[in-house]
C-alpha cells in the first residue's frame, strides 16, 4: 500500500478491530438491548443533532449500519426516502420497529445480519448513503464504505487526551472472548483517542478519498449530593466501578462546583462526524488490503 503507514493494519488494533467477528460475539448485543435503549433515550436530543449534521435529501436511500435500538434511525427516517435499520441483534431491531410504529414512520425497513460477514451488493443491495455510529463497522471502514454509492458517515465519540487510560477495564469483548472461554477478559482496551477517526481519515485519504470531519457537542448539567452520584449519573446508570470513579475524578474533580450543599458538574460530550464519498476510493489499491 502506498503511504507513510499501513493504516488498515493499524485499524485492526482499534476497539472494534480486536474483537471476534463471529456470530456468537455479535449475538452478545442481544443480551443488553433494553439497557442500550434506556441509555440512548437519555441522549435523544443529542442524537437528533448528530443526524442534523448529516447531509441527507428526500431522495436518499439510507442504510443505518449496526443501528442498535435506532437512536439515529428515528431521526434519519423523516428526512429521507427510505432508511434500512441493519443490525445482528433481533432485540435491538425490535426496539427500532417499536419506535417506528409509534412515530408513524412508514419508510423504515429492517435487515438482520452480521456486518463482518455480509457482502454488499450480494447479501443485500447497496444504498445511496451509509451511516454508522460506535459500531463494529468501525473495525473495517473500507468494508463499510462498500455499502454506499454516494456518501458515508462514521460517527465516533471523541475522547479527551486526559482520558487516554479510560479504556483500561475488564471486558468480555476485547481480544478474543472465545479464546478465554467466553469469560471476562482483562486485556487493556485500545486507546479511544489514539485509534479514533484519525486512523480512518488517513486510511481513506491514502486511498484517494477526501474525507471531512465535523463535531457535534453536548453539554449536560448534573446536580447531586455526592461525587459518587455525579459519576453514576454521568455514566448513565451503569454499575458503579471504584477504579472507573477514581480515574474519572482525576479529570472531573477540578470542574465540580458546589452551591447550597449541592455538587454541580457539567459533562461535555463530543461526537466526531467523518464524511466521505466512497466513489473516490481507489478500490484496486484497496483490494490489496484485507477487507
Amino acid at each position: 500500500m502506498i503511504g507513510w503507514l499501513n493504516w488498515r493494519e493499524i485499524e485492526k488494533n482499534n476497539d472494534w478491530g480486536v474483537r471476534d467477528k463471529d456470530d456468537a460475539t455479535a449475538a452478545m448485543w442481544n443480551n443488553d438491548a433494553a439497557g442500550w435503549e434506556q441509555r440512548t433515550l437519555k441522549e435523544r436530543d443529542y442524537n437528533r443533532r448528530q443526524v442534523e449534521a448529516l447531509e441527507l435529501t428526500e431522495q436518499d436511500d439510507v442504510l443505518d449500519v449496526c443501528c442498535g435500538t435506532g437512536p439515529l434511525t428515528e431521526w434519519i427516517a423523516p428526512r429521507v426516502k427510505r432508511v434500512t435499520a441493519f443490525d445482528f441483534s433481533e432485540n435491538m431491531l425490535a426496539f427500532v420497529k417499536e419506535k417506528a410504529e409509534k412515530m408513524g414512520l412508514a419508510n423504515v425497513e429492517y435487515l438482520q445480519g452480521n456486518f463482518n460477514t455480509m457482502i454488499p451488493g450480494v447479501d443485500a443491495p447497496r444504498f445511496d448513503v451509509a451511516v454508522t455510529r460506535h459500531s463494529p463497522a468501525q473495525g473495517n471502514i473500507l468494508r463499510f464504505s462498500r455499502w454506499a454509492t454516494k456518501r458515508c458517515y462514521s460517527l465516533n465519540a471523541v475522547y479527551g487526551a486526559a482520558l487516554l487510560s479510560r479504556s483500561k477495564t475488564a471486558s468480555p469483548w476485547i481480544r478474543s472472548a472465545s479464546e478465554n472461554g467466553g469469560k471476562m477478559n482483562f486485556s487493556t482496551r485500545p486507546d479511544g483517542r489514539m485509534y479514533g477517526f484519525n486512523v480512518h481519515f488517513n486510511l481513506l485519504y491514502d486511498l484517494g478519498a477526501n474525507p471531512s470531519v465535523d463535531y457535534v457537542e453536548n453539554r449536560t448539567v448534573f446536580e447531586k449530593a455526592s461525587k459518587e452520584e455525579l459519576y453514576t449519573a454521568v455514566n448513565q446508570g451503569r454499575p458503579f466501578s471504584k477504579e472507573g470513579f477514581e480515574r474519572w475524578l482525576t479529570v472531573a474533580d477540578s470542574k465540580i462546583s458546589e452551591k447550597d450543599g449541592v455538587l454541580i458538574y457539567t459533562d461535555i460530550q463530543k461526537m466526531s462526524v467523518l464524511s466521505w464519498n466512497p466513489s473516490e476510493i481507489d478500490w484496486d489499491r484497496a483490494q490489496e488490503l484485507d477487507i
